[in-house]
């Protein structure tokens, strides 16, 4: 997949240089850039210390995208009782600080 990207960098950079007809000094520049980041990550690659961590990554997010899926057709949401809902099933007196500056419809709703 990274050789892919580098792969496509290339291939973008030829076309500008076609289009273009030539590159400047620093996209000469940026291309020998390109080629020691491509020649690290082959060496990289050979590693298998990195490429473990590479699969374990992998591993990660595919674990994180099946979690992402689920959660997207569920609706997450729990009502939880707060003072008022306790007080009135318990019984209890519940004071209502400046109820008279409520509006008439939430009033009603007391009712």
């Amino acid at each position: 997949m990274v050789e892919a990207k580098f792969t496509h960098c290339d291939e973008r950079r030829q076309q500008k240089e076609r289009s273009q007809g030539g590159t400047s000094e620093q996209e000469q520049g940026m291309g020998s850039e390109v080629s020691a980041a491509t020649s690290k990550l082959e060496s990289n690659l050979a590693n298998p210390a990195f490429r473990q961590r590479w699969k374990e990554l992998a591993s990660s997010v595919a674990k994180f995208e099946v979690q992402k899926e689920q959660v997207k057709n569920n609706f997450a949401f729990s009502f939880v009782e707060g003072t008022l809902v306790k007080a009135v099933k318990e019984g209890l007196w519940v004071l209502l600080d400046e109820v008279n500056l409520a509006s008439d419809e939430a009033l009603q709703v007391w009712n």
